[in-house]
Protein backbone atom coordinates (compact mmCIF):
# COMPACT_ATOMS: atom_id res chain seq x y z
CA UNK A 1 0.00 0.00 0.00
CA UNK A 2 0.86 3.63 -0.67
CA UNK A 3 -0.14 6.89 1.07
CA UNK A 4 -1.53 9.17 -1.31
CA UNK A 5 -2.92 12.79 -0.27
CA UNK A 6 -5.67 14.47 -0.42
CA UNK A 7 -6.56 18.53 -0.50
CA UNK A 8 -10.57 18.92 -0.59
CA UNK A 9 -11.44 22.72 -1.10
CA UNK A 10 -15.69 23.40 -0.29
CA UNK A 11 -17.02 26.21 -2.63
CA UNK A 12 -19.74 26.52 0.01
CA UNK A 13 -17.98 27.40 3.05
CA UNK A 14 -14.42 28.22 1.80
CA UNK A 15 -13.07 25.74 3.89
CA UNK A 16 -10.33 23.46 3.17
CA UNK A 17 -9.52 19.66 4.43
CA UNK A 18 -6.22 17.72 4.12
CA UNK A 19 -6.25 13.98 4.22
CA UNK A 20 -4.11 11.06 3.64
CA UNK A 21 -5.46 7.78 2.83
CA UNK A 22 -3.81 4.07 1.77
CA UNK A 23 -3.91 2.89 -1.51
CA UNK A 24 -2.63 0.08 -4.16
CA UNK A 25 0.88 1.65 -5.47
CA UNK A 26 -0.24 1.31 -8.88
CA UNK A 27 -3.42 3.80 -8.26
CA UNK A 28 -2.14 6.27 -10.97
CA UNK A 29 -2.26 3.90 -13.06
CA UNK A 30 -5.83 3.97 -12.99
CA UNK A 31 -8.47 6.28 -14.57
CA UNK A 32 -9.25 10.03 -12.93
CA UNK A 33 -12.82 9.09 -11.62
CA UNK A 34 -10.75 5.40 -10.29
CA UNK A 35 -8.37 7.81 -8.42
CA UNK A 36 -11.11 9.83 -7.10
CA UNK A 37 -13.53 7.15 -5.71
CA UNK A 38 -10.60 5.58 -3.88
CA UNK A 39 -10.41 8.68 -2.06
CA UNK A 40 -14.08 9.14 -1.95
CA UNK A 41 -14.63 5.07 -0.25
CA UNK A 42 -11.76 6.59 2.29
CA UNK A 43 -14.25 9.47 3.24
CA UNK A 44 -17.10 7.60 3.18
CA UNK A 45 -15.41 4.41 5.25
CA UNK A 46 -13.29 6.49 7.69
CA UNK A 47 -14.17 10.50 8.02
CA UNK A 48 -18.21 10.18 7.70
CA UNK A 49 -18.87 6.73 7.94
CA UNK A 50 -22.58 6.85 9.67
CA UNK A 51 -23.11 9.83 7.49
CA UNK A 52 -26.29 9.45 5.03
CA UNK A 53 -24.06 11.09 2.66
CA UNK A 54 -23.12 10.89 -1.17
CA UNK A 55 -21.55 12.95 -4.16
CA UNK A 56 -21.02 13.26 -7.77
CA UNK A 57 -18.15 13.65 -10.11
CA UNK A 58 -18.79 16.35 -12.76
CA UNK A 59 -15.07 16.33 -14.11
CA UNK A 60 -11.56 14.45 -13.13
CA UNK A 61 -8.01 14.92 -15.11
CA UNK A 62 -4.98 13.19 -14.31
CA UNK A 63 -1.05 14.84 -14.60
CA UNK A 64 0.05 11.26 -15.53
CA UNK A 65 3.85 13.15 -15.47
CA UNK A 66 3.32 14.62 -11.94
CA UNK A 67 0.81 11.92 -10.82
CA UNK A 68 -1.67 14.58 -9.53
CA UNK A 69 -5.44 14.28 -10.18
CA UNK A 70 -7.76 17.34 -10.46
CA UNK A 71 -11.46 17.05 -9.64
CA UNK A 72 -14.70 18.97 -9.39
CA UNK A 73 -17.99 17.74 -8.25
CA UNK A 74 -20.34 18.34 -5.66
CA UNK A 75 -21.06 16.57 -2.03
CA UNK A 76 -24.94 15.38 -1.50
CA UNK A 77 -25.53 15.73 2.59
CA UNK A 78 -28.77 15.07 4.57
CA UNK A 79 -31.52 17.52 4.40
CA UNK A 80 -28.58 20.48 2.61
CA UNK A 81 -28.30 21.49 -0.93
CA UNK A 82 -25.34 19.73 -2.57
CA UNK A 83 -22.16 21.24 -2.21
CA UNK A 84 -19.38 21.91 -4.56
CA UNK A 85 -15.98 21.11 -4.22
CA UNK A 86 -12.47 20.54 -6.17
CA UNK A 87 -10.29 17.71 -5.32
CA UNK A 88 -6.51 17.63 -5.62
CA UNK A 89 -4.78 13.88 -5.08
CA UNK A 90 -1.19 13.39 -5.44
CA UNK A 91 0.97 10.69 -4.67
CA UNK A 92 2.93 13.16 -3.23
CA UNK A 93 3.05 15.20 0.15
Amino acid sequence: MTTYHARVLDAETGGEGRYTFEGPADLFKETPARIVRAFMDHVFTDILPTEKNDWELNAALKNPEREVVTAMGAFHFANRAPSPFLIMISSKG
